[in-house]
């Protein structure tokens, strides 16, 4: 060891090592960062997958239905008291009103947690969506795309002009849809995402009136059933 001329031992020969410890602890941490972004990287989709699988959804039988989110009743302002699956709803939906919940993007999203006998039955399942469209005559025909899982599987009319479809429809008015999902899209997964696909508009822009939230059509309940059930014979398509 290298001596001082007081006799002390000199500091030059330890700082070569207090170096090279600094440097590996700074290698060390930059390697670690490194590599959890490189695991981000290679695990984004397996993340995402993961939290989509994850996020709620509604539970149902089948055959079964399920009601969205409404008031309960005419008397009971909005907002105050509702009932309705509200795990079924992802995306794109306004506030419930007393037929049910209506669409405020283009894209409104249901997602229904599939029992283990919808995978595994082998059969066809039917859709029977409880819809309606706001569709004043201004804006002509309203068309309603639906898709299950992502692949296209209906796509609704409702016309211009009727007197039910210019508002949105109250209790006592059903309008009943049937879809058919085949069955390699619902064993695709236990949770089935129904896409719902129409324009919005507000009637402050259509110059009808004072309201400036966008509307598309309103959804009341969702129901399952396998191909063949008799509990479908009453749902028509539209």
């Amino acid at each position: 060891m290298k001596t001082t001329a007081s006799g002390r031992p000199s500091e030059s020969g330890r700082r070569p090592a207090r170096f090279a410890l600094l440097a590996g602890l700074l290698g060390l941490g930059l390697f670690q960062v490194a590599s959890f972004a490189y695991f981000l990287s290679e695990s984004r989709d397996f993340l995402l997958a993961q939290a989509a699988t994850s996020m709620a959804a509604g539970e149902i039988a089948v055959p079964g239905e399920v009601f969205l989110p409404r008031c309960l009743g005419p008397q009971v302002p909005c907002g105050t008291r509702t009932t309705g699956c509200f795990a079924c709803l992802r995306s794109g939906w306004g506030g419930p009103f007393r037929f049910g919940v209506m669409s405020q993007r283009r894209d409104a999203v249901i997602a229904l947690m599939l029992p283990v006998t919808a995978r595994t039955d082998g059969r066809d399942l039917i859709l029977v969506l409880d819809a309606a469209a706001y569709a004043p005559p201004a804006l002509g025909k309203r068309h309603l795309k639906v898709a299950a899982n992502g692949t296209p599987v209906a796509e609704l009319e409702f016309p211009a002009g009727d007197p039910r479809t210019a508002r949105f429809i109250s209790d006592d008015e059903s309008f009943l849809h049937r879809i058919a999902v085949p069955h390699a899209i619902a064993a695709e997964r236990s949770i089935l995402l129904l896409t719902l696909q129409m324009a919005v508009a507000s009637p402050r822009q259509l110059g009808l009136g004072s309201d400036p939230r966008p509307m598309g059509f309103a959804v009341r309940k969702v129901g399952l059933y396998f191909e063949g059930d008799d509990a479908t014979a009453a749902a028509t398509g539209r």
